[in-house]
């Protein structure tokens, strides 16, 4: 089924198989990705099998995170940040804390995924950790993520939420609008 050329099927099996995910069947799991070919639909994969495993065990899916390459490490920490967040944001957030430098925590996708899981229900919080956000880059990444978290409430909560962010830098702050303005 994960060999199949056919996306949809290769899709649906992959799901199931991230879907019934457990302590059981992690390594079979990863090991079926792993045989993915690499582009825009390995990312989809990526993702849905760093949440489920993010929800199931963050350690051991952060531990497997941090030996992928750059790009692709960066987007499964994110996941797996958001996931565990979304569930225990309070561990996550004082396990980063606690385990991750600063910068990396900026650089690497950890605060951002932080930040978009503790969105998910506490948009207030969400926003003051992306007020600590230094790094140029984490910081447009979790704008990004946080923007989706307000589309889903209305483009019109996503436009005042945009509005509101700092004019310090007015390029990230019109990006942002114009990222709502595309949506």
């Amino acid at each position: 089924t994960f060999s199949s050329s056919d996306l949809i099927t290769r899709w649906g099996g992959f799901i199931d198989a991230v879907r019934s995910i457990n302590s059981d069947n992690v390594e079979q799991v990863v090991a079926a990705f792993e045989t993915l070919p690499s582009g825009y639909e390995r990312n989809m994969e990526m993702r849905l099998l760093m949440q489920a495993w993010g929800r199931l065990d963050p350690g051991s899916a952060l531990a497997y995170a941090k030996g992928l390459d750059s790009a692709e490490g960066r987007l499964a920490i994110t996941e797996v940040m958001t996931a565990w967040s979304e569930k225990e944001p309070d561990a996550a957030l004082t396990w980063m804390r606690e385990n991750v430098d600063p910068a990396e925590a900026n650089r690497q996708g950890y605060l951002p995924g932080v930040i978009n899981g503790i969105a998910s229900t506490d948009l207030d919080r969400a926003n003051e950790l992306l007020g600590s956000i230094s790094d140029r880059n984490a910081r447009w990444q979790a704008s990004s993520l946080l923007l989706k978290r307000y589309l889903e409430q209305s483009p019109e909560n996503a436009m005042a939420w945009a509005r509101e962010l700092p004019n310090d830098d007015p390029n990230f702050r019109n990006g942002i609008l114009g990222q709502v303005g595309s949506a």
